[in-house]
């Protein structure tokens, strides 16, 4: 009996301790490297005295037992794990112990009796309890303690009314015989062999109800191990039937032999689903590399439907009133807020890693989502600030522009006819001669504050177009500047932007660069405007030097668009500008 249920739990070891072996590889390398080889060795030494006679058992049951071990070794490392990690070490501890009667000395063969059903039960426990939730483990440990407590009564019941030979054991074996009876004894052996094959039907109906009950990825990853479970406790039923039947010797070691080859399938179908399982959590990781991008509930849900394969599944962002309190998995952040709730199958449970990795994932990329909100807001609010700024600007240069013109200048312009007049009027030389430099002075100051109003906004650019007004603008340098500009009309924003770019970047080609020849050239094309202004000065102008080439690249961007300069030392300066016309 032992034989069967030790493969059956050392399957369970391998299953566990995937996210373990991959976050802490070098403290399990030391715990391996200090226990195992010790381990082995004296796993080997209580199998010594079948190895002659039973050699290929003997290999079957020193694999399961090392596995067992290994098993516990790797979830002492899971932080959730660390009582199913003890559970596991100390059946292999004790189903090794199991096997110390065919030693035949001493008081060996009494311990291994209870030994052997003990180190099964905690090994079945094991298996069973992982990574069951902690309503199902409260419900399925009192049946196997109840169990437990029945075969282990039972075995003391018949050590008690028993002498060691009627085991198989030699009579140099130490046992207690209290009340040796032959009737009792086979008694209390036959009410054991029944309910271990009751425990044994019993734990393969409960696997398979529990593969039943769980759905989407639970379900599969249950799938192979319950399959082997079922297996191996058939396989663990004959071999009780058989002993209750008093089966020779040689019938025996088949029964046994076969049933070990048999529980090899138990470890292969928990690699297959460790192997599921870690593919399934590289998926978790892929879950976050996918929205890093702005994620939605909506996008998170699909992306959690595949991974823990739940059609059904829901990502509700809070307020969540759709259920009772406590139902489903709560997303929160860092800080405890609760940003949403994951409703799915009661199966998955919070209690497993995979599905802490999802939900983990899920407020990564929920948090991720809503910073990246605020911080759109916020530079989008910043956005429209400066764009206000600017059209704020335009329409108090429109309003100074057009106060100069058509109130200062104006009336600087009635002074100067007046005092033209005055002129006319005069015969005396001194006055006339005053009145006439006053009146080439105020001419000076119209054209002037004509140019300061141009400068400030410039009202030809709103009648004859962004070409023509970089044209006029061109006329006034005493050295030829060539214009190749688009002609058209543009959104007075573009053509405005536009405008003070090539001023400010030829103003700054005359003053600072000493420029001599300045070529301004353009295209429109896909809802763009791009502009260059090149010179043949002396370079070396920087968007920080303070030079306005700043002021230039902040204008242009505060509208979407796009520019940079080009000024190396000694080769002249190209201002580029990419504006949104459309």
């Amino acid at each position: 009996m032992g034989t069967a249920f030790t493969a059956v739990m050392a399957g369970s070891a391998a299953r566990r301790p995937t996210v373990s072996v991959v976050r802490a590889w070098p403290r399990l390398q030391v715990l391996y490297g200090a226990i195992c080889p010790p381990a082995a060795a004296l796993i080997i030494l209580a199998f010594w005295p079948i190895w002659r006679d039973r050699p290929l058992l003997a290999l079957a049951s020193v694999i399961l037992s090392m596995a067992l071990l290994s098993a516990g070794i790797l979830l002492l490392d899971e932080r959730s794990q660390q009582g199913s990690a003890g559970t596991l070490i100390g059946a292999s501890a004790l189903l090794t112990a199991g096997w110390l009667n065919n030693w035949q000395v001493g008081p060996l063969p009494l311990i291994s009796v209870p030994a052997s059903v003990t180190g099964i039960m905690l090994a079945a426990w094991a298996m069973y309890s992982y990574p069951h939730s902690p309503n199902e483990k409260r419900a399925g440990r009192l049946f196997f303690g109840a169990v437990l407590g029945v075969l282990l009564a039972a075995d003391i019941a018949a050590i008690v009314a028993s002498r060691p030979q009627w085991w198989g054991f030699s009579a140099g074996a130490w046992w207690p015989s209290l009340m040796p009876n032959h009737t009792a004894f086979q008694a209390f052996s036959l009410t054991f062999d029944l309910v271990g094959v009751g425990f044994a039907v019993a734990y393969m109906l409960l696997w398979l109800a529990r593969w039943r009950r769980s759905r989407g990825i639970s379900r599969r990853l249950a799938k192979p191990v319950a399959t082997a479970a079922s297996v191996t406790c058939a396989a663990t039923a004959v071999e009780l039937v058989a002993t209750a039947l008093s089966a020779g010797p040689h019938v025996m070691n088949i029964i046994f032999t076969v049933e070990a080859y048999l529980q090899i399938g138990v470890p292969a179908a928990f690699v297959v689903s460790v192997l599921q399982r870690r593919f399934a959590r590289t998926r978790v990781a892929d879950l976050i590399l996918h929205l890093r991008g702005p994620a939605r509930a909506s996008s998170i849900t699909s992306a959690l439907r595949d991974i823990l394969e739940d059609p059904d599944l829901e990502v509700v962002e809070s307020p969540w009133t759709g259920g009772p309190p406590g139902a489903g998995l709560p997303v929160t952040t860092t800080s405890g807020d609760q940003l949403a709730v994951i409703v799915a199958d009661p199966s998955l449970s919070m209690d497993d890693d995979l599905v802490r990795a999802a939900v983990a994932a899920t407020a990564f990329a929920l948090e991720n989502a809503q910073l990246e909100a605020a911080l759109t807001d916020q530079l989008r609010e910043v956005h429209q600030s400066r764009l206000r700024i600017i059209q704020a600007e335009t329409t108090e240069r429109r309003r100074l522009e057009r106060d100069l013109h058509d109130g200062t200048q104006q009336r600087l312009v009635a002074i100067s006819i007046m005092l033209g007049a005055a002129e006319s009027d005069t015969t005396e030389e001194p006055v006339r001669a005053i009145l006439s430099r006053a009146g080439a002075e105020l001419a000076q100051v119209i054209e002037g504050l004509r140019d300061l109003a141009h400068g400030i906004h410039p009202g030809v650019l709103h009648q004859v177009g962004l070409e023509q007004a970089i044209r006029s603008m061109a006329e006034q340098y005493p050295f030829p500047i060539d214009v190749r500009l688009p002609a058209g009309r543009f959104s007075e924003g573009a053509e405005l932007t536009a405008y003070y770019v090539i001023a400010e970047a030829v103003s700054n080609a005359v003053k600072h660069a000493r420029a001599r020849r300045i070529t301004i050239t353009g295209k429109a094309a896909g809802g763009w405007l791009s502009i260059a202004v090149t010179d043949d000065g002396q370079g070396g102008a920087r968007a920080d030097g303070g030079t306005g080439i700043s002021g230039i690249i902040d204008r242009v961007r505060a509208i979407d668009g796009e520019a940079s300069v080009d000024s190396a030392p000694g080769h002249g300066t190209r201002i580029w500008a990419r504006i949104p016309c459309a």
